[in-house]
């Protein structure tokens, strides 16, 4: 909607508001809009106007916050509403002993609810189509959640879970080691970085496509608990968004412990088991999770794999690093924008407060939504 269209649609609420509230403080007598609540008490005037006025101050708000047109559906769905708040007044004036309603006054009630209505319904579509040229309401809706995103995160220097974990492997990765990724993907999608950095890079993932490897690269097809290279091999194994997927993490550490060398590093990024992305993926059956994932993201479905979440907590990395022979030198939490509640700016807002709720507090840790970890073979 534009600004001016906003202004008149408060103006109009404002005014409907004004009225039904007048009307409901009458102790007698006839009623602004035409015989309204002449013979209910006061009090029970105040009950039965709440419903509506507050109805159009939440439709409004709503309107005011999305910046764009609402459905149809919910102009319907208010509508009717309107209509059952004024059915409900005339019928609670017929049912309440020693009051009298005539029908004049029922039929001017909802014929005044439903004139309000079929205004505001005008204005709305008279907002349709004042969008720029090639935008729709849910664009307007995801523009909204990303300027939320660039004001909470980006501005305060927010960087991102996969820039902090490109930051880790700078620090650590040196130029002319042997690196390895396990669960490369199809793609590689870490290998230009890793290549920047100078470093002989080798790639592993049970879909790894050697023959699409990138320039430079060497990549094997195979499961990271049963790693296809020698004892001691790299100095350094990274892994990126991975854990999460590992049905016997202890089996694959051992691997990793394996063909690193004396004094080697691990370094993983994956998704934390208690944020709420992964307590729902936990929840849903994996069967589920590709066509949700492709739904939310776009992505095929054939990419998503299941998942288990056994090494995704400080905590369970912690144990896994005992028993395998590692030592943990760092591991942390990372939090997150909201990025699969792009689509609606009043979740997003919500999942916003949330993360600043959890990311202040030492104790709620854990609840944010990435692990970040560096490991070394004893």
């Amino acid at each position: 909607m534009t600004p001016r269209l906003n202004k008149a649609a408060w103006v109009m609420t404002a005014i409907y508001t004004a009225l039904l509230t007048t009307a409901s403080l009458l102790p007698s007598g006839q009623g602004l809009l035409g015989g309204w609540d002449a013979s209910i008490s006061p009090d029970l005037q105040d009950a039965l106007h709440v419903p509506a006025y507050a109805s159009l101050v939440v439709l409004w708000t709503l309107a005011y916050s999305t910046r764009s047109p609402l459905s149809t559906r919910s102009i319907f769905a208010v509508t009717c509403a309107c209509v059952a708040f004024g059915a409900a007044m005339e019928l609670a004036q017929s049912v309440i002993p020693g009051r009298t309603c005539s029908l004049n006054d029922g039929l001017v009630n909802i014929a005044g609810t439903l004139v309000g209505c079929l205004v505001f319904l005008g204005i709305f579509r008279r907002g349709q189509g004042r969008n720029p040229p090639g935008t729709t309401a849910e664009d307007l809706q995801r523009e909204r959640c990303r300027a939320m995103v660039r004001e909470h995160y980006y501005k305060r220097g927010w960087k991102g879970p996969y820039k902090e974990y490109e930051a880790l492997l700078g620090r650590v990765v040196r130029k002319t080691q042997v690196v390895l990724d396990v669960g490369c993907g199809r793609d590689f999608p870490v290998a230009p970085y890793l290549l920047r950095l100078g470093a002989e890079v080798h790639g592993i993932d049970p879909v790894a496509d050697p023959t699409a490897a990138p320039p430079g690269v060497s990549v094997s097809k195979g499961s990271a608990e049963s790693i296809p290279y020698p004892a001691d091999s790299f100095d350094v194994v990274t892994s990126r968004c991975v854990f999460e997927h590992l049905e016997h993490p202890e089996a694959v550490f051992k691997e990793i412990h394996r063909v690193l060398k004396p004094g080697g590093y691990l370094i993983f990024l994956t998704p934390s088991k208690y944020d709420y992305i992964s307590v729902a993926a936990r929840i849903i059956p994996n069967s589920l999770h590709g066509r949700i994932i492709h739904r939310l993201e776009g992505r095929d479905e054939h990419d998503t794999f299941p998942t288990f979440y056994r090494a995704n907590s400080a905590g369970a990395i912690e144990r896994l690093a005992m028993a395998t022979g590692f030592k943990v030198d760092e591991v942390g939490y990372l939090n997150q924008y909201p990025y699969l509640l792009m689509f609606s700016p009043l979740l997003c807002r919500i999942a916003i407060a949330y993360d600043e709720a959890i990311r202040h507090r030492r104790c709620l840790h854990a609840l944010q939504a990435w692990v970040l970890g560096l490991l070394r073979r004893a």
